[in-house]
């Protein structure tokens, strides 16, 4: 056999090689796209609010949690609804039910814009404190004060109702529950809750302030059921 018959043999073999290499490229790449369709198409699994302030430090509690009704407010301190709501409905709700051993009340931290991002990030400052309610009471009293919601006039707050400034400060200039927030609006934001104030009452949602009695018949009818 001539040398240029042996060296036409090799050219052939290895142009065949080369078309092995690229066929089991495409294959691998077919498979690892249909393997990613496919895990796209499992069910994501989706944290409730309930599960989430299950977490320590994502929010704050009162009341027994034994208690056989769980209320979770979701509460922006820049809205006014949820001022009227915490100045009015919520009191009636804690001497009524939460006092008496029957309901849980839950805040989550919140907030609808950056604006606001900081006054929430000060509630759970004030929290490191056991002083979550008063804070927000006095944050909801001067809510129409110019800049009560900023730095200056979140301190104010803080001296008012007597908090350790040194240990409030500082936890307020490294916004140190800011990411605890953000990812409390994106499991919100997942749960297809964008409005304030909302309330999960046992998991079912009601959205707006309603009057005591709406959320009295709420509450009793779960009551009466258990």
């Amino acid at each position: 056999m001539s040398k240029k018959s042996n060296k036409r043999r090799k050219n052939q073999v290895g142009r065949q090689t080369n078309w092995t290499v690229v066929y089991g490229i495409i294959g691998a790449g077919v498979i690892g796209l249909l393997a990613l369709l496919v895990l796209n198409q499992q069910p994501q699994t989706l944290l409730s609010l309930e599960d989430r302030c299950d977490e320590e430090g994502s929010c704050v509690a009162f009341g027994e949690a034994s208690a056989p009704v769980q209320i979770i407010e979701i509460l922006d301190f820049g809205c006014t609804h949820c001022r009227d709501f915490h100045e009015d409905t919520a009191v009636q709700i804690d001497e009524a039910y939460v006092q008496t051993g029957q309901a849980q009340f839950i805040y989550y931290p919140y907030a609808l814009n950056s604006a606001t991002l900081p006054a929430a990030n000060a509630s759970l400052c004030a929290n490191e404190q056991d002083a979550y309610m008063p804070f927000v009471d006095e944050l909801f009293a001067q809510f129409e004060v110019q800049g009560i919601r900023e730095r200056s006039g979140l301190l104010r707050v803080a001296e008012t109702v007597g908090l350790e400034m040194t240990q409030f400060e500082s936890c307020v200039d490294n916004g140190r529950y800011n990411d605890v927030i953000q990812e409390n609006i994106e499991i919100a934001r997942q749960n297809r809750i964008t409005s304030t104030p909302t309330f999960l009452i046992n998991g079912r949602q009601i959205s707006g302030a309603f009057p005591f009695e709406t959320f009295r018949q709420e509450i009793e009818g779960l009551l009466n059921t258990n």
